[in-house]
């Protein structure tokens, strides 16, 4: 399963907070995203087209809609 498939799998609304180990028994790869997003607050994003993902500790990941501006 691709990344973006498994993101919007397992995201409900927003801000859907996911547990690591959940995304690696989908087949998730961290290493694949499509491009980075930065917030004015310095936070970094992951983007997998249309959805984005940080770490928010070292076994969680909140997940949001992204829209490219």
């Amino acid at each position: 399963m691709h990344n973006r498939s498994v993101l919007k799998l397992l995201y409900k609304n927003k801000n859907t907070l996911i547990d690591k180990c959940v995304l690696q028994q989908y087949g998730f790869s961290f290493e694949l995203f499509t491009n980075i997003y930065k917030t004015r607050k310095n936070d970094e994003y992951k983007v997998v087209y249309d959805y984005a993902y940080k770490f928010v500790n070292d076994n969680e990941v909140v997940v949001i809609k992204y829209h490219e501006k």
